[in-house]
């Protein structure tokens, strides 16, 4: 028996299983440094033209039932703090040890990663 393994995020995950590919998730490093979780940016911007519409979005988009909405769908969405799991095996995200990561910091670096490994390997997926 052979096994292959891959890097994928939860969206991706989720169009396989629903492809019917024999595929299983796992958030590696629980003893460790932890699993990688890649937050979904929600923000007002500060000059917004309509502020009040736009707080009233995220107040929408924050709602436990959307959330759980969001969730189910082909978005393969992960929501905070809602003790939920979600579908293909996926935990709730209380029950996964994030990786400590300053994305502050690392925007910074985001250029450079982008002219070293990030643009060989993508050379070579061509």
């Amino acid at each position: 028996m052979s096994f292959f393994f891959g890097i994928a995020d939860t969206d991706d995950f989720y169009t396989a299983v629903k492809e019917g590919e024999p595929v299983g998730a796992l958030f590696p490093d629980q003893k460790s440094f932890g699993a990688l979780v890649i937050p979904n940016a929600l923000v007002l911007l500060a000059n917004a033209s309509n502020p009040a519409q736009g707080k009233q979005f995220i107040d929408f988009l924050l709602r436990p039932e959307i959330q759980k909405l969001l969730t189910a769908s082909d978005a393969g969405q992960i929501p905070d703090g809602l003790g939920i799991s979600v579908r293909g095996g996926i935990p709730s995200l209380d029950t996964v040890k994030p990786m400590e990561v300053d994305y502050g910091k690392l925007v910074f670096k985001a250029k450079e990663l982008s002219q070293g490994f990030l643009k060989e390997w993508s050379k070579k997926e061509k």
